[in-house]
């Protein structure tokens, strides 16, 4: 592990935790972790906006809430190819006040830098409160 624990990590990770898909991702390995949890039709969070789901406590709140997950070189999408359909994906970020961006480490020295263990938990937590809402 080196001093720069981001250039040691993968970019993405999935899994499932409470029966609830997650993803994790960066959009590269100077990026802050992006955390999405995906539901199904019916849930209380399907198709809800970012401002209905402020009772979710998660890192910094969430900040993300769409049927699909779009990132630079590809489409990040469970629905179809695994059975999930009319899905919602819900997430939030590690870029907030207080976090470490290593992408922006000139401008913005300090802070903590969210690591994917982090994230991971982080995200499995909110797999957690998807499953019991």
């Amino acid at each position: 592990m080196t001093n720069a624990p981001w250039l040691d990590e993968p970019t993405a990770l999935d899994g499932i935790h409470n029966w609830v898909p997650y993803a994790l991702r960066r959009k590269g390995r100077d990026d802050v972790w992006l955390g999405y949890v995906w539901v199904p039709h019916g849930h209380p969070w399907h198709s809800k906006d970012t401002s209905d789901l402020l009772d979710i406590n998660v890192h910094g709140g969430i900040t993300f809430s769409r049927e699909r997950l779009f990132f630079k070189h590809f489409l990040f999408e469970l629905n179809g190819s695994s059975g999930l359909k009319d899905g919602w994906w819900v997430g939030f970020d590690c870029g907030h006040p207080g976090d470490f961006i290593p992408s922006q480490q000139e401008m913005f020295s300090d802070g903590t830098y969210r690591t994917m263990g982090y994230a991971a938990a982080e995200v499995k937590r909110l797999c957690t409160q998807a499953a019991n809402a």
